[in-house]
């Protein structure tokens, strides 16, 4: 039989004998669903079934904090060339 599994952005279809369960795909420090919902890692696995393993600790797998820490440098700004708020221009408006 073939299931999906997913572990972070990756998906590979697992080929697994009859009767396989949870247990037989199952990583460490991971949290197992199985078509959308926690599952018992002894559940029966079925033709086509979809399995997403997540981490317990909560964190974001190595290739996912990559690409986060790469949209951070992204989104820094360096304060000095702010023009806003400079007392400067804001007193000359008022004048």
């Amino acid at each position: 039989m073939e299931v999906q599994v997913k572990k972070g952005l990756e998906t590979v279809t697992v080929e697994l004998p009859d009767g396989a369960t949870l247990k037989d795909i199952e990583g460490d420090g991971v949290v197992i669903f199985l078509n959308g919902e926690q599952a018992d890692p002894d559940t029966e696995l079925s033709e086509g079934d979809e399995v997403q393993q997540v981490p317990k600790s909560g964190k974001l797998g190595q290739e996912d904090q990559d690409q986060s820490d790469e949209s951070d440098d992204l989104d820094e700004t360096d304060d000095e060339d702010d023009d806003w708020g400079d007392e400067e221009d804001n007193n000359e408006d008022q004048e």
